[in-house]
């Protein structure tokens, strides 16, 4: 009996392993994406600042 609990605690740790695992890649995951928003944003703001700077400068 002993040995079937030992072997249950092990399943069980093994799973809350993967688990952890899996949940740590979801968040890398989420947070790349959420960087490569941030840095889609930030290149059209300095595209429209830059085109805003040509035009009061007399370029465009």
């Amino acid at each position: 009996m002993r040995r079937h609990n030992l072997s249950e605690i092990r399943s069980i740790k093994r799973r809350i392993d993967s688990l952890a695992r899996e949940r740590d890649s979801i968040s890398r995951i989420i947070e790349q994406s959420n960087l490569t928003e941030i840095k889609e944003t930030l290149i059209s703001q300095v595209i429209k600042i830059k085109s805003i700077e040509r035009r009061m400068s007399g370029i465009e």
